[in-house]
């Protein structure tokens, strides 16, 4: 186990966040546009989740097999085609007639991809302390949230009136296509900035008796306590998040997202009882 000698800078916890998020971003995106593979495969979706999970499940009795490959190779290598297959993902419907079959080999190849990257990230934050891992799991949290608002909003404005219609249909999922790429671009940024300021830190940890830059090799205690009140937090600030994103659009959007008014005042009730709380516990 790993830890700064001193407190953790914005970029490294922003790095963990990231890696969390777009390890989940993707396939999300996918659950989220789930309509548009009913309308296109027909009842055979049902086939094209299982070959994810099964391919999935495959991927992580594998894993400890696919390291010799190095983490460094296997985090750059999954992270570019996690995006190609999820791209190709909204792709394999239009080509018929073999809509099916390229649909759900594509699926089973992208389950494949995205396991061993999420095994990948899992190797990386647990190496350190539960900090880290606590901030991929609030990444993988928000990459869900995300990935339902962008989706709710496209199906909104574009598929109110006609949510059978292919084309439209496939005009949406492009769009929503079109963020991921925009998350993934920021991805690799931070990423970038992050190897500028830990030079190599991934590729290193290939190597036994990691110490290097301004890390050292110390064995961490695990404050259980602390650990849970992390994840409550990350918790209730997803929840804040998720329901503060949803006043400013039904405001921004009004009739376009869905009829929030009535409840908009119990609802900043809520948040902001909930951010007192937390200030208040703060200056205690």
């Amino acid at each position: 186990m790993t830890e700064l000698k001193k407190s953790k800078p914005f970029i490294w916890r922003i790095f963990f966040i990231t890696i969390g998020f777009i390890a989940l971003l993707s396939w999300n995106t996918v659950l989220s546009n789930f309509d548009y593979f009913g309308l296109e495969v027909g009842n055979k979706v049902s086939v094209v989740l299982f070959l994810y999970s099964c391919s999935g499940l495959i991927a992580f009795l594998l894993f400890p097999k696919l390291k010799k490959l190095k983490i460094n190779f296997l985090y750059i290598l999954t992270s570019i085609l996690s995006l190609v297959f999820c791209v190709t993902q909204f792709v394999m419907p239009q080509l018929k007639p073999h809509q099916v079959i390229l649909t759900s080999l594509n699926s089973a190849i992208y389950g494949f991809i995205a396991t061993v990257l999420q095994s990948v990230i899992s190797e990386i934050s647990g190496s350190q302390s539960p900090d880290e891992m606590s901030y991929v799991s609030f990444g993988n949290g928000l990459a869900g949230i995300i990935s339902n608002i962008v989706s709710m909003i496209l199906s909104k404005i574009y598929l109110s009136k006609d949510k059978e219609n292919s084309k439209i249909y496939f005009k949406v999922v492009m769009i929503n296509i079109g963020v991921v790429v925009v998350f993934y671009v920021f991805f690799f940024a931070i990423n970038y900035f992050f190897d500028k300021t830990f030079k190599n830190f991934i590729k290193k940890m290939d190597q036994p008796d990691l110490t290097f830059g301004n890390l050292v090799t110390a064995p961490v205690k695990i404050d259980n306590a602390k650990i849970i009140r992390t994840n409550i937090f990350l918790l209730l600030a997803m929840i804040v998040i998720y329901i503060e994103t949803l006043l400013i659009l039904t405001r921004l959007l009004p009739g376009v997202i869905f009829p929030l008014t009535k409840y908009q005042d119990k609802w900043k009730t809520v948040v902001d009882f909930v951010l007192l709380q937390r200030v208040h516990h703060a200056t205690d």
